[in-house]
């Protein structure tokens, strides 16, 4: 079949959407099928080029606002040209990334007007963060009035976890199932069998020294002060204890003049790089706001290090007993601290719990599954 994916913002832009729509275009061509991927223009970038996975990419003209975080699309000769040279392909069917962008907008209407099958997929369990009280008044009213419009161009959504179903709810919204986020274990355990650098003695540490990680963007909805702070109650137990905060963003460098002895900031790694921190840490700690389904929390099951994050988005379906990582029920530092010493000092806990995430994401959370599960859905679709 011949897929159409739209993505407000694709990579190298680096987040989960992006990801999600690599991987499962990665995968669809993998399997014989032809997958389209239609984004937003980034300095530098082509307009139009297949990359070595076989994906092939169209980047609209498109302006940047919010620092890059809200690609609005701009109109004009090249957008038209492009579009049409786009439009000159035939296609089975349309996934269409994140409801209240205007390139989701633009898409949904697009299909409509062809006939073209098409879904689409919530990763979100939250409005938009703003960064203040009015703005985000202002941004809630507008993913209502947005959502207002995508549904008169799309009937069917989705969401990456059951609780970003859920969420649709909130907009009057229905879901008709589940895509779920996922990871594939085979090429995490190629990465780590042959890690890309040795944490513990990159940074200085003692072989055996307690680590815990952190990777993700340094926005203050990942918990990024509630993390710091936490460790820093931690250390008063555990004094040889690491904290390695992976990654980049508008807080990195207020974060780095926060960082007490102990803490390290690497900066934006390569993704084996963190797959080798993921699988070289004794806990993963992700004290998030809001999440659709955390891709390193999945990445962090398959490479066996102890997970402690929030009860949201997707976790609670992937540790899900009680004994295979801690929700926590408070992002209050002292809460986090205790999680991490609770963890630190139970191997058998983290050992026992490595096996069990592994065998869950093996069973419900990989590419192959979700691949299978939207083939279902546009053959259904595509051949009513």
């Amino acid at each position: 079949m011949r897929f159409l994916f739209f993505a407000a913002q694709y990579l190298p832009t680096a987040g989960g959407v992006e990801r999600y729509t690599h991987n499962l275009a990665k995968t669809l061509v993998a399997a014989g099928h032809s997958a389209t991927v239609v984004t937003s223009a980034l300095p530098g970038l082509a307009a139009e080029e297949t990359d070595e996975a076989g994906i092939r990419i169209f980047r609209l003209p498109a302006r940047l606002w919010m620092a890059g975080r809200f690609p609005v699309p701009r109109g004009g000769k090249a957008f038209r040209r492009l579009s049409a040279r786009l439009w000159e392909n035939e296609y089975d069917f349309a996934l269409i990334n994140t409801r209240f962008y205007p390139l989701s907008l633009w898409a949904a209407r697009q299909c409509r007007r062809r006939h073209l099958p098409a879904i689409v997929l919530e990763h979100g369990t939250k409005h938009l963060d703003m960064g203040n009280q009015v703005l985000n008044l202002f941004g809630g009213w507008y993913e209502h009035a947005a959502m207002h419009l995508m549904r008169r161009y799309c009937d069917d959504f989705y969401g990456v976890s059951l609780a970003c179903s859920e969420w649709l709810r909130h907009f009057g919204v229905t879901a008709k199932g589940v895509l779920y986020n996922a990871v594939d274990p085979a090429e995490l355990k190629a990465l780590t069998d042959t890690p890309a650098t040795n944490w513990r003695q990159r940074l200085g540490l003692a072989a055996d020294a307690p680590l815990v990680a952190f990777v993700g963007r340094f926005i203050a909805e990942k918990g990024i002060w509630e993390m710091l702070d936490a460790f820093a109650i931690l250390q008063g137990n555990h004094p040889a204890a690491a904290l390695v905060m992976a990654g980049d963003g508008p807080l990195h460098a207020q974060a780095a003049q926060k960082k007490a002895p102990g803490v390290f900031l690497p900066g934006q790694v390569s993704y084996a790089e963190s797959i080798a921190l993921l699988h070289q840490a004794d806990v993963f700690c992700l004290p998030t706001y809001s999440e659709g389904f955390s891709t390193t929390v999945l990445e962090a099951a398959v490479c066996g290090s102890f997970i402690v994050t929030t009860p949201t988005g997707g976790s609670p379906e992937l540790i899900c007993d009680g004994k295979s990582g801690i929700l926590l029920d408070s992002i209050a530092p002292a809460a986090i601290a205790g999680a991490l010493a609770r963890a630190l000092d139970d191997a058998a806990l983290r050992k026992a719990a490595a096996v069990r995430l592994a065998q869950r994401v093996e069973e419900h959370f990989t590419w192959r599954r979700t691949t299978e599960a939207l083939l279902e859905i546009s053959q259904r679709m595509a051949h009513p």
